[in-house]
């Protein structure tokens, strides 16, 4: 009787391909904490910001802080949520370029913006 490994999960990876471990432990952490409606709603507002394209952005923003009112928040605690989930995001996604470079990779595109954006 052979025994499988257990299922890895996939890793989140950038345009260029570049594996971003701690950006997808940050998604796993915000998917354990607040749910997966909010979480795939938020990946969606980063997707678009990636994307340029701040009106879907801003959409998928209010919709994520919306999930966190229906859960008990209020509208300014989850708004303070909502903020610091994206620079917490930015962070993480930063400091994946930083070691794909540390590690002897290249940035094909200018780096995202590190977190000082606002919901």
């Amino acid at each position: 009787m052979s025994t499988q490994p257990p299922p890895t999960k996939p890793t989140l990876h950038s345009a260029e391909g570049i594996a971003l471990p701690k950006s997808a432990e940050f998604v796993d952490t915000l998917d354990s904490q607040f749910g997966s409606e909010y979480t795939l709603t938020f990946v969606r507002a980063i997707d678009a910001d990636n994307r340029d394209d701040q009106p879907r952005r801003e959409t998928e923003l209010a919709a994520a802080i919306d999930i966190l009112v229906r859960s008990g928040w209020t509208h300014e605690q989850s708004r303070t949520i909502v903020r610091s989930h994206v620079k917490f995001v930015y962070a993480a996604a930063g400091q994946d370029l930083q070691a794909h470079v540390d590690n002897g990779g290249t940035l094909s595109t200018p780096r995202r913006p590190s977190g000082g954006e606002t919901a």
